[in-house]
């Protein structure tokens, strides 16, 4: 028996108690029903709230217990039972793509631009790449570009739209495998929001000036007007590939300025930031429809579910599909209160995006990549650390049940502007996020205003900063160095403050990469201090470094906690798969604290996996 249990009484009968989680009640109350279907009535024990029983009757019980607990098949034992649906695409004539660039590209990458000068789908060149990280979607991006003008797909200069922190990387590599001339596309503010300054004090100078001085003044307002149209004219001219992030292609006057220039071939890198239809990147992008050649480059397209496909092909291929309301209606599985609870219709959607998608698996780029070997390090809880652990969680599975009920029969909109459901929704996610933080350090629940989170507070160390600090020497005295990827930037402090207080340590030199640094800083960081400077031996990673790090360089990392999606977690552990890198193999150990909230994300994780399977590999369960 799996979740319930049996203890012989003095009597010689047998009590049968529940033994599963609080949660399973909806089977507890199954298997009680059940058990009052035995051929004597079983007798009810008040303090156990368990059934007392003859044990003649014990085989019934255990056929009871299958019948109301059927076992499931694992995450790995459904995978293993998927097959492919959709076929490799094959091109050829291929070989002579990218002779004039400085650098040649692989294979694989010269395939990925045949593909998409080939028409395809619907006689267009619109695709979405899908390859590994590391597998160099720049360079096969730039191939492209310098294809399809060749071929006379295309004419004039090229918009790439990345994160804004991958600018000016981009911008490096553009020169780097091209002669081709980038320009990087600044905000109007942050192109001319000095002078802007300037002509506000020259224009409130003017309010009170006379005479001689009023005619000086007014000049030089002429003079700083010509200079900031002149000034923001110019960032538009003289280029081939024009890059912005996301955020720039929000700026109105960007977008009025970049639809002039009129680009025949627009790519997005890292698309799955388009997320939503409905969002402003969406929105900005979407202008650019019009382009021959429109291009998604991203290595887990499908960050939280099915929605994100509509996002991206609303730019990729607009005319796929009609309406958000009718992709949702077809691909999206609903549960209470509207919440997102899967996919449906798999294999439909994934047939339907097929033409256009050209996918690059592991296994195509393997010669190229290290061998990837990815661990789990179990850490515990101190016993005072594991009781409020979980008296937290069954809090949480009472606002949960909440939700529930507050949803009941009532409509998505409703639910919008529902104050008790909203309120306890934000309960939740304060929960989830102080149940993370317990597995890391108490010092960050010490930061947080909030009593929520003190009462999560025992006094007791971390055992995943002790573990990682053995970790960090054994890797460093080895001569290698490490990357360390936490979600929660605070941990960057944390973490230092225990490196350093190793005596062999000591002076070890940390570079860092968060959300707030410039893309200037952050190439600083990666590169010239942590890659060629051997005094710095640990990076230290907020998710802002997910993507668009190059650490071919770095043999190990470690991740602190589980990422919030299977898409960060792949996309962080690309930073070590990269086609140049200098390892046959490279490690990742992640750390995991038994019984916390570390083993709930690794599940919805390997869920979210499933969707990439299904939605955009093909794969279905073999009948």
């Amino acid at each position: 028996m799996k979740l319930f249990e049996t203890q012989e009484l003095e009597n010689g009968k047998l009590l049968v108690t529940f033994k599963g989680k609080p949660n399973m009640r909806k089977y507890y109350n199954e298997f009680m029903s059940l058990m009052y279907k035995l051929p004597e009535e079983p007798e009810l024990d008040i303090v156990s709230r368990g059934l007392i029983i003859d044990p003649r009757y014990l085989s019934y019980v255990e056929d009871i217990d299958v019948k109301a607990f059927p076992k499931k098949k694992t995450m790995k034992e459904k995978m293993a039972t998927l097959v492919k649906t959709n076929k490799k695409k094959e091109v050829t004539g291929w070989e002579s793509i990218g002779q004039g660039m400085k650098l040649q590209p692989y294979d694989y990458q010269k395939q990925i631009v045949k593909f998409i000068v080939d028409a395809h789908g619907d006689n267009s060149h619109d695709t979405l790449i899908i390859a590994p990280c590391g597998a160099g979607k720049t360079p096969s991006l730039l191939a492209a570009y310098l294809e399809c003008h060749n071929r006379g797909i295309i004419e004039g200069p090229g918009m790439i739209v990345v994160k804004a922190s991958l600018k000016t990387q981009w911008a490096k590599e553009v020169k780097k495998f091209t002669d081709l001339v980038p320009k990087v596309i600044k905000t109007y503010k942050d192109c001319v929001g000095r002078e802007e300054a300037m002509l506000a004090r020259r224009e409130k100078k003017l309010e009170t000036a006379f005479g001689e001085g009023k005619r000086e003044i007014e000049e030089e307002i002429k003079d700083l007007k010509r200079i900031i149209k002149d000034k923001f004219k110019k960032q538009f001219e003289g280029a081939d590939l024009y890059i912005l992030n996301y955020e720039t292609l929000n700026d109105e006057k960007v977008q009025k300025a970049m639809l002039k220039v009129a680009p025949q071939f627009v790519a997005s890198d890292e698309t799955q930031y388009v997320k939503g239809a409905g969002n402003k990147r969406s929105k900005s992008l979407a202008k650019f429809n019009s382009a021959k050649v429109k291009i998604g480059a991203t290595a887990t397209p499908v960050q939280r579910d099915p929605r994100d496909i509509y996002g991206i092909f609303k730019f990729v291929h607009p005319e796929l599909f009609k309406t958000a309301k009718d992709f949702n209606a077809l691909y999206v599985r609903y549960g209470y209160g509207y919440q997102v609870i899967g996919a449906k219709n798999e294999k439909q959607l994934n047939q339907k995006i097929d033409p256009y998608m050209f996918i690059l698996t592991k296994e195509e780029v393997s010669s190229h990549l290290p061998k990837l070997v990815v661990s789990q390090r179990y850490c515990d809880f101190s016993p005072e650390q594991a009781e409020a652990n979980q008296a937290m969680m069954d809090e949480l599975e009472e606002l949960n049940d909440k939700i529930m009920a507050i949803s009941r029969g009532k409509s998505e909109e409703a639910l919008k502007n529902n104050q008790e459901y909203l309120e306890t929704q934000m309960a939740v996610q304060a929960r989830q996020t102080f149940l993370q933080e317990l597995t890391l350090s108490e010092e960050l629940l010490k930061s947080a205003p909030s009593e929520i989170a003190k009462k999560l507070i025992t006094g007791a160390p971390s055992e995943k900063l002790e573990v990682l600090k053995d970790m960090v020497e054994e890797i460093i005295e080895s001569g290698e160095k490490v990357c360390i990827f936490s979600r929660f930037a605070k941990m960057q402090e944390i973490i230092t403050e225990a490196i350093h207080s190793v005596p062999a340590l000591k002076n070890v030199g940390i570079a860092y990469i968060r959300g707030e640094l410039s893309s200037e800083r952050r190439y600083e960081e990666a590169y010239d201090k942590f890659r060629d400077n051997d005094e710095y031996k640990v990076l230290l990673c907020s998710d802002a470094g997910a993507e668009g790090l190059n650490l071919s360089l770095c043999k190990y990392m470690i991740e602190m906690e589980p990422a919030v999606s299977y898409a960060i977690q792949t996309q962080r552990h690309g930073r070590l798969e990269r086609a140049d890198s200098v390892h046959d193999t490279v490690f990742v150990t992640q750390l995991i604290t038994e019984g916390s909230w570390d083993e709930i994300m690794m599940k919805s994780i390997a869920k979210k996996e499933k969707y990439d399977g299904s939605i955009i590999h093909g794969l279905i369960e073999a009948e």
